[in-house]
């Protein structure tokens, strides 16, 4: 059960989004809602920025971050997540994540001092997450060649730009924006997919 917070207690852009957070929970909003809020932006571009010290970089790890939140949201419930100090440290964790994924996808030596430093707790990914992850990669099948391979390659922690490079070599012209909106287009389309076959199950 989420715990009850008053105006007085949190600065406006917390409270709100906390209201907003029990929205997404009751199944009133989808997880673009809660992407969308200046809270979430404002907070993922400071964690984001804190890993990957450049702006292009932190653009980029913003970008992924956004999108890792589609593929893990199905790990948040109310019970884990009682508030928005809870969620917003969900979203450090994943956002760390993804900055060392990228980092190994480049083959950038990741020594015990850099994990430290950032207090990475990477425990691999959990059976609901395998799941989920095969979920979506039987969905793509059905998407155009592109957006599939897309997928795949964000699905194996490639950034934007190094699938760009993929796909480019294997002949489909894109840039990294393309490829980041295959990939956001895909998830929304497959988390609609899911929320309408819930609502099916129980009747609505």
């Amino acid at each position: 059960m989420l715990t009850t917070t008053t105006a007085a207690d949190e600065p406006e852009g917390e409270y709100a989004f906390y209201h907003l957070l029990c929205d997404y929970f009751a199944g009133l909003v989808l997880i673009d809602a809660v992407l969308a809020h200046a809270e979430f932006q404002r907070r993922l571009k400071r964690y984001s920025f804190i890993h990957a010290r450049k702006k292009e970089d932190a653009d980029d790890l913003c970008q992924e971050a956004s999108l890792r939140v589609f593929l893990y949201q199905h790990t948040l419930s109310p019970e884990n997540t009682p508030n928005e100090r809870a969620f917003f440290g969900w979203l450090f964790v994943l956002t760390r994540n993804a900055f060392l994924s990228g980092l190994r996808s480049r083959g950038v030596p990741i020594d015990d001092q850099l994990i430290e430093d950032i207090q990475v707790a990477d425990g691999g990914p959990s059976p609901e997450d395998e799941c989920y992850r095969r979920e979506f990669v039987e969905f793509s099948k059905s998407l155009p060649d592109s957006h599939r391979l897309a997928v795949e390659y964000f699905l194996e922690s490639y950034s934007f730009r190094e699938i760009m490079r993929l796909l480019n070599a294997a002949g489909i012209r894109c840039s990294h924006v393309t490829v980041r909106t295959w990939v956001r287009d895909a998830q929304s389309a497959f988390e609609t997919r899911k929320q309408s076959s819930v609502r099916k199950a129980v009747g609505f």
